[in-house]
C-alpha cells in the first residue's frame, strides 16, 4: 500500500498556562495558508492624514492591528473572566478590551511557545516573535539593500 503525504494544515490546540488560580490560554498548534497570508498582512495598511482622508498611494504600518489580529487568529479558548466572575467569549472586541498586562502575558506566552515549536521544528524563529515593533522593523531596513544616490535613475522633468 502507498503512502500519501498530507499537504493540507493540520491544526490542534495547546493549552497555555497564565500566572494565577486557573488561567489559561488555549491557541492554535498550526496557521493554514490563510491564516498565515491574513497575519502577514495584517499591519499594512493605507495611511491617513490628520483630518482621516486616506491617501491611495500611501502605505503605512499598524502594529496594533497586527497585534490583536495575532491574539485573534492564534486563541481558540480562555479561562478569562470578566466582571462578577463571568467568563467571556474570545472575540476581536473582548481581546482589544483586555488589561495591557493580560495582553502582554498571553502575547509572551504565545511567543515563548511558537518559539519552541520552531525550535523543535528546526524552523529559525520569526524576527516579529520576540522583537519589539521597531526591532522588526529595524530588521526589515536593515535587510533592503542601500542604493547610492548617484547610480539611481535620473527623473524626466
Amino acid at each position: 500500500m502507498t503512502e500519501f503525504q498530507n499537504d493540507f494544515a493540520e491544526v490542534g490546540t495547546t493549552v497555555l498556562p497564565l500566572d494565577g488560580v486557573d488561567r489559561w490560554v488555549e491557541v492554535k498548534t498550526a496557521l493554514s495558508v490563510g491564516e498565515q497570508k491574513k497575519l502577514e498582512s495584517l499591519p499594512i495598511g493605507k495611511m491617513s492624514n490628520s483630518t482621516g482622508e486616506v491617501k491611495d498611494n500611501e502605505i503605512g504600518i499598524d502594529w496594533s492591528n497586527y497585534y490583536l489580529g495575532k491574539l485573534f487568529i492564534y486563541i481558540v479558548d480562555w479561562s478569562l473572566r470578566g466582571p462578577g466572575g463571568k467568563k467571556v467569549p474570545v472575540s476581536r472586541p473582548n481581546i482589544a478590551g483586555l488589561k495591557p498586562a493580560v495582553a502582554d502575558e498571553i502575547t509572551a506566552a504565545l511567543d515563548a511557545y511558537l518559539d519552541e515549536r520552531d525550535k523543535l521544528e528546526g524552523k529559525v524563529p520569526s524576527p516579529t516573535t520576540n522583537a519589539t515593533p521597531s526591532e522588526s522593523v529595524a530588521t526589515v531596513i536593515t535587510a533592503i539593500p542601500s542604493t547610492d544616490a548617484t547610480s539611481l535613475p535620473s527623473e524626466s522633468v
